[in-house]
């Protein structure tokens, strides 16, 4: 997500990372097009905190949002056949880090 302050609403991006189990924080800082915004995150509490007041409504939304997904979105094909196997836990555990001050944390 990226937070644009001028207008403080929130742009929804995915770069297929957010919720990669692999990804080591190492790695996001070697590698990621958005680590030099993390390392000024890192070393700002007030703008961690500035972050954290505008993910709160969209973590509090994650759930509807997953309970209201096209009935498409829970199969790998059109015949239905093949569910797809994405660990919705898995992505709300890691949103929740927003919740006990994990999420900044690269280890």
């Amino acid at each position: 997500m990226l937070y644009l302050p001028t207008s403080k609403k929130i742009v929804v991006i995915d770069h297929n990372l957010a919720f990669d189990k692999e990804l080591t924080g190492g790695e996001f800082l070697e590698n990621h097009i958005f680590r030099d915004a993390m390392l000024s995150i890192i070393s700002d509490c007030v703008l961690q905190s500035e972050l954290i007041d505008c993910l709160i409504p969209a973590l509090h939304a994650y759930q509807n949002a997953c309970n209201n997904l096209p009935p498409e979105w829970h199969w790998l094909n059109n015949e239905r056949d093949l569910k797809t196997e994405y660990n919705f836990q898995f992505s709300l555990d890691t949103l929740n880090r927003l919740n006990d001050g994990q999420l900044w944390r690269l280890t």
